[in-house]
């Protein structure tokens, strides 16, 4: 391999190493004043861009053990990689595609598991991590009140059946 090839291998590399979420799409027709407004949108989620050359990063990922991506390698790619949640990035990415009409995902890799097709769009309609826990607070809100309001009538009544008992003793 060139020297020039192995040094952008040895940065891919270096870029996706631990990475638990990553995104191959298909940029084309997308122009490059609309895909920088995606880089930033995935960097104000944490999120970093590379725009590849398919056969050096497919080697880049068969050396990283994450050759399941390669097959979604064709054309005008480009990675999305981080160490967030993958649904959240996939939200933010089809959200751009509705507005701008590219790029399309291909693939994904989240947390050992390879998605692609529908498979991206239903990860894409899941809730956040902070969502799921605010449902389940939610959940649990109630029946706490619930709990409390009860507990609290029977200590106002226990403390009222004292104190009428006080009164009649020393009345």
């Amino acid at each position: 391999m060139r020297v020039e090839k192995e040094i952008i291998k040895n940065e891919y590399a270096r870029r996706i190493g631990g990475k638990t979420a990553m995104v191959v799409v298909d940029y084309g027709g997308l122009p490059a004043e609309g895909f920088n407004l995606l880089r930033r949108e995935a960097d104000r989620q944490g999120a970093g861009c590379l725009v590849v050359k398919n056969l050096v990063f497919r080697r880049v990922l068969d050396e990283s053990g994450l050759s399941g991506l390669a097959p979604f390698l064709s054309g005008q790619s480009s990675v999305f990689y981080t160490d967030g949640e993958l649904p959240g990035l996939l939200k933010s990415i089809y959200e751009f595609r509705k507005a701008q009409g590219s790029p399309s995902p291909r693939g994904a890799y989240w947390l050992g598991s390879y998605f692609s097709g529908d498979d991206l769009e239903r990860l894409a309609d899941l809730p956040s991590k902070e969502e799921l826990l605010a449902r389940v607070c939610r959940g649990v809100q109630g029946p706490l009140r619930g709990l409390v309001g009860t507990l609290n009538s029977v200590l106002t009544g226990f403390v009222g059946t004292i104190s009428a008992l006080r009164d009649k003793r020393n009345g």
